[in-house]
């Protein structure tokens, strides 16, 4: 088979390729046969596959004489791939005609969605011209019934025999003052709604801040590390906490983090930053928090430390308001009392003053 044209060389590659035909060289190494390696002449059946470009013998690729003869006559229309680049050739046809396939799928959906969106724009601008309608008959209506008690009150001042300065005085008295007390009524219900709005919203914030520290502690007084480098001194801190856990008997819980809150000081004087706990879950937060009364009276130097739960600025200052309400009731004499929750209770087991 004559070598096919090569319209994406450049002219020079042509001239040589024409000039070594004329003289029956054809020593190019495009030109040698991908199988035997030797030159494919121009005097011989020779094929070139359309992906690695490489000529082959017709005989090396056992391509059959029709064939090679019907290829000849219908170069254009026809196809070749050598035998290794075949099967990828099958794998990118078939990854073209899935990619075909996807792209019709899509475009079937493209055409769906903009027939729904078109319908749901439909319905959205139909619900609001019925609406808008239905607004406006009842303006219509409201605008009648004013206008007929006008007409009644106007009626009920002149048959009185009212001079018509008194009457255009009175009438225009009575319309102000009603219009002062409806103004007066929706901004009272505005603020009230407002303020409604106001504290869900605050609620809302509320219970998602308690949300987040549902599984953190908060551990007071405990020793500060005194390493110089980052990375120790948070080790440090991780192997201070693992010590207090195992004092308390909750060596099983499961820290996901550990850290300290605030700036540090370079005052010794200045008593630890409280360090902020986060547990795997809140029933191992319970769990640290019951055990931490173990630590009241600690021989092992942790006695002075004392694990509560992480509080929201809100539950911080009602927590504030029950310690003074606790110290205040004890100065008057009241004993054995706790705060459980957010209540003041009396300790289980203690005796009631006021029997005898």
């Amino acid at each position: 088979m004559p070598p096919k044209d090569r319209s994406d060389k450049d002219e020079a590659d042509k001239e040589a390729a024409v000039n070594i035909i004329a003289n029956g060289i054809n020593e190019n190494e495009d030109s040698k046969c991908g199988v035997c390696i030797k030159v494919v002449s121009s005097n011989e059946d020779g094929i070139c596959c359309e992906i690695c470009g490489l000529w082959f013998h017709c005989k090396c690729q056992g391509v059959p004489e029709q064939m090679y003869k019907a290829m000849n006559q219908f170069k254009e229309e026809l196809h070749w791939f050598c035998k290794g680049c075949q099967a990828g050739a099958e794998k990118l046809l078939g990854i073209m005609s899935k990619m075909h396939s996807k792209i019709e799928g899509l475009d079937a959906e493209l055409i769906r969605l903009r027939a729904d969106w078109k319908t749901e724009i439909e319905k959205v601008t139909a619900d609001f011209r019925d609406a808008m309608q239905q607004t406006a008959d009842e303006l219509k209506n409201s605008i009648e019934h004013i206008n007929g008690r006008v007409h009644d009150i106007e009626s009920d001042l002149y048959d009185s025999n009212t001079s018509a300065s008194k009457v255009t005085n009175s009438w225009a008295d009575m319309v102000a003052k009603d219009i002062d007390n409806k103004i007066t009524v929706v901004a009272a219900d505005v603020s009230t709604l407002q303020q409604q709005t106001n504290n869900i919203q605050r609620d809302i914030q509320e219970q998602d801040e308690i949300n987040k520290k549902k599984n953190c502690v908060i551990i007071q007084g405990l020793k500060e590390s005194v390493s110089i480098t980052n990375d120790d001194w948070k080790n440090d801190d991780l192997n201070h906490t693992a010590d207090l856990l195992h004092e308390i008997q909750s060596d099983d819980v499961s820290v996901t983090k550990c850290f300290r809150l605030g700036k540090l000081s370079e005052d010794p004087s200045v008593r630890p930053r409280p360090i902020k706990l986060v547990l795997a879950s809140e029933a191992q937060k319970e769990k640290v928090l019951k055990r931490a009364k173990n630590l009241r009276g600690n021989s092992n130097g942790l006695d002075k430390v004392f694990i509560h739960q992480d509080l929201t600025p809100k539950q911080r200052e009602a927590r504030k308001q029950l310690v003074q309400e606790l110290k205040s009731r004890r100065a008057q004499g009241e004993q054995d009392l706790m705060i459980v929750g957010d209540r003041i209770v009396k300790r289980r087991g203690a005796p009631d003053p006021n029997n005898h």
